[in-house]
């Protein structure tokens, strides 16, 4: 049986679709009703952006898919725009029926529009499947991301960070502190 399948931008009608399959690609399906509300404004806030391409996949008119595109224009590393894919995702009952292809030939034409000599791929959950994916297509790695918190980064930082932020900080650590002692035996309240 075939499958109708089509890709398009997505429109102001999509968004709470576009947000139920981020809540799905994250893996937080069973997300509460404050979880879901936190995804939602994210994404809002991504669609937003007057440069943004939000893409919708379709199989038999069922959201499939998305893709979040954002162009990235010259900075002090590059010389010429590029084309970032924030996010993207496939349903798992619709993987391998070239839904994805779908989606990056759609990212790809965003990409030729804009004259971006490159497209960046942040995939959603890094796993094994969607590696391979990208690297079929001819993706490779070029960088590492690392990620920290403000609240640790003022702290390993140091002297001159601003007050507010040194106070929070502190009460970070302090509860981390407090954590690592109800964890470790019980019977220290204080760790040293």
């Amino acid at each position: 049986m075939s499958t109708a399948q089509s890709v398009r931008v997505a429109g102001g009608d999509d968004i709470d679709v576009i947000v139920a399959l981020c809540i799905e690609a994250r893996e937080t399906p069973q997300a509460t009703e404050e979880q879901a509300g936190k995804i939602a404004r994210q994404v809002r806030a991504v669609l937003a952006d007057p440069g943004t391409v939000s893409l919708l996949a379709l199989a038999d008119d069922d959201a499939a898919g998305f893709a979040l595109l954002r162009p990235l224009g010259p900075s002090a590393l590059y010389d010429l725009p590029r084309l970032q894919v924030e996010a993207l995702y496939v349903r798992p009952a619709h993987r391998r029926r070239g839904l994805g292809r779908a989606l990056m030939r759609a990212a790809l034409f965003q990409a030729e529009r804009i004259e971006a000599p490159d497209v960046i791929v942040l995939p959603i959950d890094g796993s094994r499947k969607t590696e391979r994916f990208l690297a079929q297509l001819g993706f490779v790695k070029i960088a590492s991301h690392r990620v920290i918190d403000t609240e640790t980064l003022a702290t390993r930082l140091g002297p001159g960070v601003t007050p507010q932020t040194s106070r929070a900080a502190t009460r970070q650590v302090l509860a981390r502190r407090r954590m690592m002692a109800r964890a470790s035996d019980g019977s220290r309240s204080d760790p040293q």
